[in-house]
């Protein structure tokens, strides 16, 4: 049986996309994110992933490979989905946006005090510090 080139590859990308949103999905169940860039990189760079990651990549991986019969495809599939957790979540970003919206909470809650009250900005700064 002869199939079209483009059939194959749109069966594959769907495949790819299918469990891009199905690892997504799964990503709550995942341990601590990994750092890349200037942080943690190397042979140890995947090592917070879950098993459930890795078996999800390569279902994904071998369907891959059974429609596409290309095994390079494969394999960046299964790279792809091993890393999209990672590649995809910043903890440095996430601690940063906590950081402003306590800063925003605070800012919120002297301009209440200064609203409410008829302090002064210095004593109303030493109230909401406490």
């Amino acid at each position: 049986m002869n199939v079209p080139p483009l059939m194959v590859a749109i069966a594959t990308m769907g495949l790819v996309g299918g469990a891009l949103v199905a690892f997504g999905a799964g990503l709550s169940g995942r341990t601590r994110p990994v750092r890349l860039g200037t942080r943690r990189v190397g042979p140890g760079a995947i090592a917070g992933q879950s098993s459930r990651s890795f078996i999800v990549a390569s279902v994904v991986a071998l369907l891959v490979l059974l429609v596409s019969r290309w095994p390079v495809l494969a394999i960046v599939s299964w790279v792809g989905v091993v890393m999209w957790g990672p590649l995809m979540s910043d903890r440095e970003a996430e601690e940063e946006r906590a950081r402003v919206e306590g800063i925003s909470k605070w800012l919120d809650d002297l301009r209440d005090t200064l609203r409410g009250s008829s302090m002064g900005l210095e004593e109303a700064l030493e109230y909401s510090a406490s």
